[in-house]
């Protein structure tokens, strides 16, 4: 629930479609919608609407594209400590620069580093040369600076998927961090838990995710009926302006509106937004989007996740 006196727990900003990166879970191979920033004078605009009309105080930046890529970037991050809102940065940690990354440890509370490329292969899209060992360096080098400034708020949290392909590369950066719990370093792969998260520093933690399919490959049963409460408590932004029901819509296929029409208080009560949350609180899938959200990889599986949202159990 939000806090007392806001209406959202969080809201998710889409900076810029841009990224340096191709990972094969993320549907930004195959986006449905032009390539695009935000204004930097509507994300004001947005931001203020957020504190005046107290929509929320916490906004994260990720969705798709890289948000270090976003020319206003710090400008952004700036605004956000003058309004006094809570940010969180999700970033695939390529593009460490020492200057930028103090910057950053100055402005932000968390600091996402989603380090899910496994090998130099997923990484020939990006802009420079850059082999896995680099990349890895770089992940290091931005968690190294985070601990020599002892008066940083910011929380640093490196995001991995466990699987065999990945668990060589937790492992190692455990060790090349000096951080990991002599446990984790020894255990085997099946004993880390999905979503399971180390903190071996206070202002630092691991996290250790189930591997994503967000572009829904393998869930070929879609779901009529479904349980869903993430536009109850949170609200999406792409970077083309359009305001959506979860950060899970890559393609914008739930838009409610559009920030370059309409305020950002009146599309989250519009009808389009009434409508969706009404469906939802019947147990109803409102969109093609949420049937296929709520898909499953067998029929079998399909008809009991429906029936037991239909029982309210899930």
């Amino acid at each position: 629930m939000a806090e007392d006196g806001w209406k959202y727990d969080e809201m998710h900003m889409e900076l810029t479609t841009a990224c340096n990166f191709r990972c094969g879970f993320c549907p930004s191979v195959e986006l449905q919608r032009p390539q695009s920033r935000l204004d930097f004078e509507l994300i004001q605009g947005i931001l203020n609407d957020c504190r005046n009309h107290r929509l929320t105080k916490r906004v994260a930046f990720h969705l798709l594209g890289e948000a270090l890529l976003y020319p206003q970037c710090m400008e952004v991050l700036e605004l956000c400590r003058r309004l006094e809102m809570h940010t969180r940065l999700v970033t695939n940690g390529s593009l460490y620069n020492e200057e930028k990354y103090r910057q950053l440890y100055e402005l932000i509370d968390i600091l996402d580093i989603s380090c899910r490329t496994a090998d130099d292969m997923e990484l020939q899209a990006v802009q420079k040369p850059l082999t896995f060992e680099q990349y890895l360096e770089m992940v290091v080098a931005a968690v190294k600076l985070r601990a020599a400034l002892p008066s940083s708020r910011t929380r640093v949290r490196i995001r991995l998927f466990i699987s065999t392909k990945t668990w060589p590369t937790l492992k190692t950066l455990c060790g090349r961090l000096d951080v990991a719990p002599a446990f984790l370093l020894n255990a085997d792969q099946g004993k880390i838990q999905p979503n399971q998260e180390f903190r071996p520093k206070p202002w630092l933690s691991i996290l250790c995710e189930q591997e994503q399919d967000w572009r829904y490959i393998e869930n070929v049963y879609p779901s009529r009926f479904g349980n869903c409460d993430e536009y109850e408590n949170s609200f999406s932004i792409l970077s083309d302006g359009a305001v959506t029901s979860c950060c899970w819509d890559a393609h914008g296929e739930n838009a409610m509106g559009n920030l370059r029409h309409s305020t950002l208080p009146e599309i989250l009560e519009n009808e389009a937004s009434r409508r969706f949350r009404a469906a939802f609180r019947r147990h109803i899938c409102p969109t093609e989007k949420c049937r296929k959200c709520t898909a499953r990889p067998t029929w079998v599986r399909s008809v009991v996740y429906q029936a037991l949202s239909l029982l309210n159990l899930r």
